[in-house]
């Protein structure tokens, strides 16, 4: 009782394609720097994903909290070119 055998299996795993890859739109959203690091990367490299295309800016702000930098946080609506 609890004994099994079982027959060796040879198991070849490769993507079809060399890309395999996440294209995420932040620029009109703010996400937590940990929400996307933590959830994001580890969620994409479980099924093997390996590149990674953040759309971090818009025209209006920059969607990430950079604390070195919050000027890129400030709204620049009304501001002409």
């Amino acid at each position: 009782q609890g004994h099994a055998n079982f027959q060796r299996l040879y198991v070849e795993d490769r993507p079809n394609y060399g890309v395999r890859g996440l294209s995420i739109d932040l620029g009109r959203r703010f996400v937590p720097m940990n929400t996307l690091l933590h959830e994001v990367i580890d969620g994409m490299s479980l099924v093997k994903m390996n590149y990674l295309q953040l759309h971090l800016s818009d025209f209006c702000r920059f969607s990430i909290d950079l604390p070195g930098m919050p000027e890129l946080n400030q709204s620049l609506e009304g501001i002409t070119e």
